[in-house]
């Protein structure tokens, strides 16, 4: 991957060069480098939403390479914008990056001079190389996954096979999950039926677990409250403004991200 973005830096030119994951109406930093301190300021990891002056909202439209140029520096804001805006950048291309048919992401490549004719075209062609070795690698990590998960279920399958209690099998498939997955925090609920949904194991990483015997109301807006009226997966990437007692908890543990999946028993 390092040798892909090195060659790609060689190739092309630029000021700046950023590749970002996009996600509904969000975009994410993934990787970056630069050939100034002044535009060193993007971190890995940034998120911004896809407004219309970024090329990579473009690209994330159409799937193809998109060109941004006479920008106006000053006009720019947000975490994707400002450390361009201070280096004075005006001129940006990106291209998408496509990894087994679907779109990963965007490769751009930004100046504070208009990119020559024919950036696209160049950008393109790195996107390819840098697409390859972004699939290699999730074959890697694919592999790994599986492996781990495996592990995981062995370790569990053991336990059960001692005859545990009810509650240690809850407390060992929570934490294997939260592990698994790289959680900070992971829990496990039932639906007793009083419209609430009753925490009956917890794990974390560091810090708090949400306490047994917490009751989530099912009435506001949450992951468990998802769940229980449509009996699918669902996830809530922010707690900010959301109302209701659940919301509350999540903020109190200062969760942002949370995801669940339904336990189905005998159908």
């Amino acid at each position: 991957m390092r040798r892909s973005w090195r060659w790609g830096r060689r190739r092309v030119g630029s000021s700046q060069q950023s590749a970002t994951r996009s996600r509904d109406s969000w975009a994410r930093v993934w990787r970056r480098s630069s050939d100034s301190s002044t535009t060193r300021g993007i971190p890995i990891g940034a998120r911004s939403q896809l407004d219309d002056g970024l090329a990579s909202t473009q690209v994330y439209r159409t799937g193809l390479p998109a060109r941004v140029d006479a920008r106006d520096p000053a006009s720019a804001t947000g975490p994707l914008h400002e450390p361009g805006r201070r280096a004075g950048l005006t001129s940006t291309v990106a291209s998408p990056i496509s990894v087994e048919g679907r779109l990963w992401g965007t490769i751009s490549i930004s100046a504070d001079e208009p990119l020559p004719r024919g950036t696209e075209e160049r950008l393109a062609r790195w996107s390819e190389l840098l697409a390859t070795a972004i699939a290699n690698a999730e074959s890697r990590d694919a592999l790994a996954r599986l492996a781990d998960e495996q592990a995981a279920l062995r370790r569990v399958a053991v336990l059960v096979a001692r005859q545990p209690s009810p509650d240690e099998v809850f407390t060992a498939v929570t934490e294997a999950v939260g592990r698994l997955l790289g959680a900070d925090l992971a829990a496990m609920h039932i639906f007793p039926g009083d419209g609430t949904a009753t925490t009956i194991a917890g794990w974390s990483a560091a810090g708090p677990i949400l306490p047994i015997g917490t009751r989530l109301p099912l009435d506001g807006e949450s992951v468990a409250a998802r769940i229980f009226r449509t009996g699918a997966a669902a996830r809530m990437d922010s707690y900010v403004d959301v109302e209701g007692g659940t919301a509350e908890i999540a903020r109190g543990l200062h969760l942002r991200s949370t995801v669940g999946a339904p336990i189905l028993v005998d159908g």
